[in-house]
């Protein structure tokens, strides 16, 4: 049981991180003001941010589930 509900908390965290990438590229690509070079740093940024977050969301389930 302990599996199956990782399992789900996992699919869950890398729906959040996929919609979470999605939404950050197509937020930035709307602003054409910018660079394309200061653009792309700033997507990888905030990429890396939903990550690290998707992450710490993740290891809460665990630590709830424990």
């Amino acid at each position: 049981m302990y599996k199956q509900s990782m399992n789900v908390a996992k699919g869950i965290g890398l729906g959040i991180a996929a919609g979470a990438a999605v939404a950050a590229v197509s937020a930035k690509m709307m602003n054409g003001k910018k660079s394309a070079k200061a653009r792309s740093k700033e997507m990888r940024r905030s990429t890396a941010k939903a990550v690290h977050t998707v992450g710490q969301l993740i290891d809460g389930v665990e630590h709830m589930l424990k």
